[in-house]
């Protein structure tokens, strides 16, 4: 009877710990790029119309020097179609490549593109930092059309345990019940 619970119990940890993995792992460069170049983003991202994958990547990872890690920041500094500060914030980008491709920015494809890019940012959860005035105190930016929350289940997961930290804990409930049904077996 203890050694059907425990192997029960093994296998529906196995089970969650599969599904969060599935659920929550980032998604890697190669995923995010080939998602990026299936979806059409190439046709402008091309290095004529518009800075190529390779650069984009390069520039993210200047965000935590460059610009203290406020993504919004860069956002500013990114050119549209020759004009600077065409974006209040990541969220306005986002949602005018999302366009840009007839998707929206919650779309699975391009939330994949996002969490991407915002990890090689060093930007944890997608949060973004509130641009300082002259006097010290913190104003949001205005927007000219409302964007979608960039929310995800990624940046949800994020916001609370670590999920390399929640998956050692996973396996170690894992052993310990292996462990645990093995010595009550021979017992």
């Amino acid at each position: 009877m203890v050694t059907a619970f425990a192997t029960v119990s093994i296998i529906m940890l196995s089970i969650f710990a599969l599904t969060g993995y599935l659920m929550y792992a980032q998604p890697s460069e190669e995923e995010a790029r080939a998602t990026f170049e299936s979806i059409g983003c190439v046709s402008c991202h091309n290095g004529t119309v518009a800075v190529t994958w390779d650069e984009i990547v390069d520039e993210l990872k200047e965000v935590p020097e460059k610009y203290g890690g406020d993504i919004d920041a860069y956002a500013r500094d990114v050119a549209y179609f020759g004009q600077k500060g065409a974006f209040n914030t990541w969220n306005d980008l986002i949602a005018t490549m999302a366009q840009n491709v007839g998707k929206q920015p919650n779309d699975p494809d391009i939330q994949k593109i996002n969490e991407f890019f915002l990890s090689v940012a060093g930007v944890s959860g997608g949060e973004t930092t509130p641009t300082e005035t002259a006097t010290g105190t913190t104003t949001p930016q205005e927007t000219t059309e409302e964007t979608t929350p960039m929310g995800t289940e990624t940046e949800e997961a994020e916001a609370g345990i670590p999920f390399g930290l929640a998956a050692a804990i996973a396996l170690l409930i894992v052993v310990l019940i292996a462990a645990a049904a093995y010595m009550f077996a021979r017992r």
